[in-house]
């Protein structure tokens, strides 16, 4: 007889909003979004499918690594709410995609899956390419399918590293293909088309609704571009977005076309950079308060943010944004002295999440909710194992510091406020920061568990994976 175990996952009354610089649900219950990336949908490789599961067919490989349904167990029992899905349009639009079904192969015991897990007989036996026209079909169907596991789920545009080309097939001109270099209007009209498609088409047609209205809709986050300083990078990038001024009109586009269609969506909005010539190289510019610059792609809040948070104020969703910066150590970024990294991190976005909050030009005041969109590192990994052992050494006092900083005891100063959403990037196949599920160890087939990430989570933002409730 085989003992079927369901594990049912405290859902929140949704929608998700900000009061005071904290998310609520529509109870007033404060939620914390803990959880990881998984990247997959922003990579043009013809599989259509989340990192890890593109090798379907290589040996080694069991439920552990390559059922999506047992996956998402798995992050489920490590005490996450919440996944990170980065997409590019490009992507989406692709017709042509693989099957991700094969027979299945035995679970063995282990600590970091509960042993009842059976899956289908056959892997993925739902992700097959029947109804599935495109790969945002599928897509929308991993979406609904964390959704309704109890996910909160974050999409985040992300560039496109393989192939060019719109839906009908005309050619963007950016060499990495990402929709907003086609205008701010085609691609704020890109983002209404695929959160209305994700939210109204649900349940055969129809919408899902929850205790509180469409569940797809409130458990839907949207990240609206990420890492946008980083596109300066690229030449055939258009120059106006490469400041808040130009952003700010992106991003205003999006959300007012996105709140059209699901008003109760939250949305995460993230830093811009500008970068500067040195001789051959494209760096960091230091033309921010304090002269401090910037430490990675997307964190900085602080040069030339004014006037987008003074508009923002005035719009009727201001109350369904957050910030959303990302911080790594040096491996994944800047070399910059540890003093300067916690500065930056108070000045650029933890003053604006802590009370007092931001200071509007006329005076107002508001405290925006804060979620971690990516950190990770290689320093923090099984012992033994190869990322380990090439991790920079750098890293670890920035960790540790970056966890004391989202403690409140960064400096020794109090903040009055612990900062407790975050995102590991990412789950499987990450050669830089380093994924929660170690490839070089088990040949590749991300099964094993890095655990002192895992721990690193549950000390800085209060992660509760399963064997921590045994006792």
């Amino acid at each position: 007889m085989v003992t079927i175990v369901l594990l049912h996952a405290e859902r929140h009354i949704a929608h998700l909003s900000a009061k005071e610089g904290l998310f609520e649900d529509a109870n007033g219950a404060h939620v914390e979004l803990k959880g990881c990336n998984w990247f997959g949908f922003n990579v043009n490789n013809g599989t259509g499918m989340l990192t890890g599961m593109w090798g379907h067919n290589n040996s080694g490989k069991n439920a552990l690594s390559m059922d999506f349904k047992t996956i998402v167990l798995r992050m489920k029992l490590l005490g996450f709410n919440t996944v990170r899905l980065p997409f590019s349009f490009q992507v989406l639009w692709e017709k042509t995609f693989q099957s991700c079904q094969q027979p299945m192969t035995a679970i063995p015991d282990s600590k970091d899956v509960y042993k009842s897990c059976v899956p289908d007989e056959v892997y993925n036996k739902f992700l097959g390419n029947d109804g599935h026209n495109s790969i945002e079909d599928r897509l929308i169907y991993v979406v609904h399918y964390f959704i309704d596991n109890g996910f909160y789920v974050i999409l985040e545009n992300h560039l496109s590293q393989e192939k060019n080309g719109d839906r009908d097939g005309t050619i963007i001109p950016n060499s990495f293909g990402n929709a907003a270099t086609s205008g701010k209007d085609f691609w704020a009209r890109r983002w209404k088309d695929l959160v209305y498609n994700i939210t109204m088409k649900g349940g055969g047609g129809s919408p899902v609704y929850g205790p509180s209205g469409n569940i797809y809709a409130d458990y839907l986050i949207v990240d609206l571009l990420n890492e946008p300083d980083a596109l300066t990078r690229w030449s055939k990038t258009p120059s106006t977005m490469v400041s808040w001024d130009g952003l700010s009109e992106y991003y205003f586009a999006a959300m007012d076309e996105v709140n059209q269609v699901s008003p109760t969506t939250m949305f995460l909005v993230e830093g811009v950079q500008l970068w500067e010539k040195k001789g051959n190289a494209t760096v960091f510019s230091t033309v921010a308060t304090g002269g401090l610059g910037s430490c990675n792609w997307g964190d900085d809040f602080a040069d030339g943010s004014q006037s987008f948070f003074d508009q923002l104020l005035t719009k009727s969703y201001k109350d369904q944004v957050a910030l959303s910066p990302h911080v790594y150590p040096p491996s994944c970024g800047s070399n910059r002295k540890l003093s300067e990294r916690i500065q930056l991190w108070l000045d650029s976005f933890g003053k604006k999440c802590c009370p007092p909050g931001f200071t509007a030009s006329n005076g107002s005041m508001h405290v925006f909710p804060i979620c971690i969109g990516e950190t990770g590192s290689k320093c923090l990994a099984n012992a033994g194992s190869n990322e380990f052992t090439t991790a920079d050494p750098g890293d670890p006092p920035v960790m540790e510091a970056f966890k004391k900083f989202l403690k409140d005891t960064a400096l020794g100063t109090a903040r009055g406020r612990t900062f407790t959403s975050l995102l590991w990037w990412s789950w499987a196949n990450s050669p830089d920061s380093g994924a929660l599920t170690a490839g070089d160890k088990d040949n590749g087939t991300f099964k094993t568990i890095n655990f002192p990430k895992i721990e690193w989570m549950c000390d800085a933002v209060g992660l509760k994976p399963w064997y921590k409730s045994l006792g």
